[in-house]
């Protein structure tokens, strides 16, 4: 069930996830999406699953598949997104989830 842009997705209890999903806004919007991220915390989101914050993203975030992205592949996908035009979307925080240690 879509319960509205910025609100998530809640999933059936028989998926087994942990209720609602709310997906970070990653477009180039510096307030609510990601471009106030430097370069770096954007790679290090996509190679390794972290945030800025330092918390690691939720596991629907393919960074295992990721990571092994040869660099002009990263390129490739980092240029797409920065070309999508910004959305000011604030969206629900998320549900804290622990801090990655290693990558």
């Amino acid at each position: 069930m879509d319960s509205g842009k910025g609100k998530g997705f809640v999933f059936p209890p028989e998926v087994g996830l942990p209720g609602t999903i709310v997906a970070s806004n990653i477009s180039s919007d510096r307030e609510t999406g990601v471009g106030s991220w430097t370069d770096g915390e954007k790679i290090r989101a996509i190679r390794d699953g972290v945030g800025r914050d330092g918390r690691a993203l939720f596991p629907m975030m393919p960074y295992e598949y990721y990571r092994h992205l040869c660099d002009e592949e990263l390129s490739a996908i980092y240029a797409y997104l920065k070309a999508q035009p910004s959305d000011a979307n604030a969206v629900e925080k998320r549900p804290e989830l622990p801090k990655k240690t290693s990558g």
